[in-house]
This record gives C-alpha cells, structure tokens and sequence, in this order.
C-alpha cells in the first residue's frame, strides 16, 4: 500500500439530475504493475492493475448511484478481455427500461461517466440503449461481441 504522502487526490464532481455531489477519489499513481484479481457479478474473473481496480470500483460505484434501478451497467472492450494497456479506453454499456433513449438520458445517465473520466486523466465511452432496442440490436456482431466479454458492473 503506498503511503499517504504519495497518494493523488481528485475531486470529481458529479452531475446528477439537479443536484451536485462531491466525491473524494484516491488513484494511487503508476500503480498499472501491480497485478490482483477482481471479481465481478457475473462470476467473471481476471486480472487487474490497482490502478485499474481503483478505476473499475469507482465506475461501478458511480452506475449503482446514478443508474435508475433496473438499469445495467456493463464493461466491454480490451478492459474486459483483459488486453488493455495503461492507455487504453474504458467502454460501458449502460441500458435502461424505456422505450426510447433521449436526449435527457444522455445528460443524465452518460455525461457523469464522461465527467468521471476526465477528472481521472482517462477516457469513459459509455453506450446506451433501452433494453428492447438492445434486443433489436441480436443479429449484429457488435452485439455478439459485447455478450461474449462483457463483465457485468451493476
């Protein structure tokens, strides 16, 4: 564990809906080397950087926040089949009972990731759906894909 003094803090500041919270956030820097297991809902596992699991925690905790309920949150991408290297984006699928996703949705359920990532020096990528346009999306090789190494958050 590094010690105090050698800890970075950042505030971010997250936007939800109309009110304003402030998080304290602790990133232990160049801690990419550092490999431990995390474990995920869907029984998953694999290897994680601390930095990588202080980020993965801090999304998850954030969608358990501001994700209404029923809503779920998954990680894709190289973070989810473990490939991803210390610059490497973080993709999120975010979906939503609903019918259709407007605009509002997008203030309210993306934009806090987005914020998130930038007050971490990194890039969130978050993509939404309604749950039935997910459906709709069966047939494509992006569906497939996401299904296939997707790592369940919340």
């Amino acid at each position: 564990m590094p010690r105090p003094e050698t800890m970075q803090w950042y505030f971010v500041l997250c936007l939800v809906s109309s009110w304003r919270s402030r998080c304290a956030v602790k990133i232990s820097p160049n801690s990419f080397n550092k490999p431990k297991m995390s474990i995920f809902a869907d029984g998953k596992q694999k290897k994680m950087s601390t930095r990588q699991l202080e980020i993965e925690g801090l999304i998850r905790h954030l969608g358990m926040e501001i994700l209404p309920q029923g809503a779920h949150l998954s990680l894709f991408g190289s973070q989810a089949r473990d490939e991803a290297r210390p610059d490497s984006d973080w993709d999120l699928l975010i979906l939503l009972d609903g019918d259709k996703v407007s605009n509002e949705d997008f203030d309210r359920w993306v934009f806090p990731f987005i914020s998130l990532g930038w007050s971490l020096g990194i890039e969130i990528n978050p993509v939404v759906y309604t749950f039935g346009e997910w459906q709709r999306r069966k047939i494509t090789p992006f569906y497939k894909n996401v299904m296939k190494e997707r790592v369940v958050l919340c």
